[in-house]
């Protein structure tokens, strides 16, 4: 009987003991990136009621309670982190007080906004807004509804800078950046579209070489019909430009790039009231200007080749004419050959540099004729933006009209 009841006791010690234990809770916490760092952990007893204040993981990813809680006891763990979707674990505390590694997922970001037309004001349904990455591949398309209003969910992250394109027949494309600084719902301003009656058409233009990329510092020359005019204006380090043709649709737009040494170019467009059917690629072919620099490098050297020969020539015929240098008539003769053979590779040399002065100037005045009768005509040129679409509305101002700078 004695040894039952001190079996018991024991029991009953034990069972205290471990009832009444504590230890510190630790684990880890992961994305399908890796391990994450600074995510607040917070620690609560199954009524909500906090356990310890909330720690933030190293990193590597870990975290560990400043107090020791009951083993037994079931407590839930909470993270936090901005970009990722809050988590909640229940953990029924052991011994090793290691909850385990508790993943992580990245939040779904949301983006809203209304577009209205900019005279009016009136809100704009049915237009179609485009959500590009950093690739400018097309992540999302959602149309506006009745009040012009859009809102949707994305799988961008916070803090990636996106494009955001819309478009509505009858009215100007319109696109711009923005970064996505809300791990939640990121609301923009108010979007205005102008619409295309309240004046002029937009042509946007791009110059590249053959292989596609972009060719600044030519010049644009089209026919502007308020004006009655040719206009010229610089097409910008990027090789983009955006025109305001005031122009009715269906009318062709004549447009012609000059850039020296390149083939000019140029393109007969149809406008249309659609800034999308508006973009036009222009590729401009390098002359082969070998020619020119040929002639005027290949006539220097050659007049390089003509002063060496002949002050060569001329120091052989000195030693020729000086008796004390030689012991037998045969060397004087001999250097009296390699003079004259000198002289005349000097002569020949110099008639071929003349040769190559009077072709370069032929040529420079047949290149300057050939610009003359190119200003004189009325066909235009122009490029610009082909980025599918406009990046932003920074206005500069030209003798053509407006131009957006990309």
């Amino acid at each position: 009987m004695k040894k039952k009841i001190a079996l018991f006791t024991l029991f009953c010690i034990l069972t205290e003991m471990t009832l009444y234990s504590q230890t510190q809770i630790s684990g880890s916490v992961r994305s399908a990136e890796g391990a994450l760092q600074n995510v607040t952990v917070e620690f609560y007893d199954l009524s909500g009621n906090p356990l310890d204040r909330s720690t933030i993981t190293d990193p590597y990813g870990k975290f560990k309670s400043e107090k020791k809680i009951a083993i037994g006891s079931t407590i839930k763990i909470k993270l936090h982190k901005d970009g990722y979707q809050t988590m909640e674990k229940e953990y029924k505390v052991d011994e090793t007080g290691d909850a385990g590694e508790i993943p992580m997922s990245l939040a779904k970001l949301a983006i809203s906004g209304v577009v209205k037309d900019s005279v009016t004001g009136e809100p704009l349904q049915g237009v179609e807004i485009s959500f590009y990455e950093a690739s400018r591949r097309i992540q999302l398309k959602y149309p506006t509804n009745r009040e012009g209003y859009f809102d949707l969910e994305t799988d961008f992250k916070l803090g990636d800078i996106i494009r955001i394109h819309l478009f509505k027949d009858g009215y100007f494309d319109k696109e711009f950046i923005h970064t996505l600084t809300h791990s939640d719902m990121n609301i923009l301003p108010t979007i205005p579209l102008a619409n295309l009656n309240t004046g002029g058409l937009i042509a946007i233009i791009r110059i590249t070489d053959k292989a596609g990329n972009p060719i600044g510092g030519a010049t644009l020359r089209y026919w502007d019909e308020r004006k009655r005019q040719n206009v010229d204006t610089i097409v910008p380090a990027n090789g983009e430009l955006l025109l305001k043709i005031y122009q009715q649709a269906g009318t062709p737009l004549d447009l012609t790039v000059i850039k020296p040494n390149h083939r000019t170019n140029s393109v007969t467009w149809n406008l249309s009231t659609r800034t999308r059917e508006n973009r036009i690629e222009v590729k401009l072919e390098r002359t082969h200007k070998a020619l020119g620099t040929t002639l005027l490098v290949g006539g220097g050297a050659f007049c390089l080749v003509a002063g060496g020969m002949y002050l060569s020539s001329q120091s052989t015929y000195n030693d020729y004419k000086n008796f004390s240098n030689y012991t037998n008539t045969k060397d004087r003769d001999a250097d009296y050959d390699k003079a004259q053979q000198k002289l005349d590779i000097a002569v020949g040399a110099a008639c071929v540099a003349g040769a190559a002065l009077i072709g370069y100037i032929i040529y420079k005045i047949d290149q300057k004729n050939k610009e003359k009768k190119i200003q004189r005509g009325k066909t235009q040129t122009g490029f610009n933006h082909f980025s599918p679409f406009i990046h932003s509305y920074a206005t500069g101002n030209t003798s053509f009209g407006i131009v957006y700078q990309f």
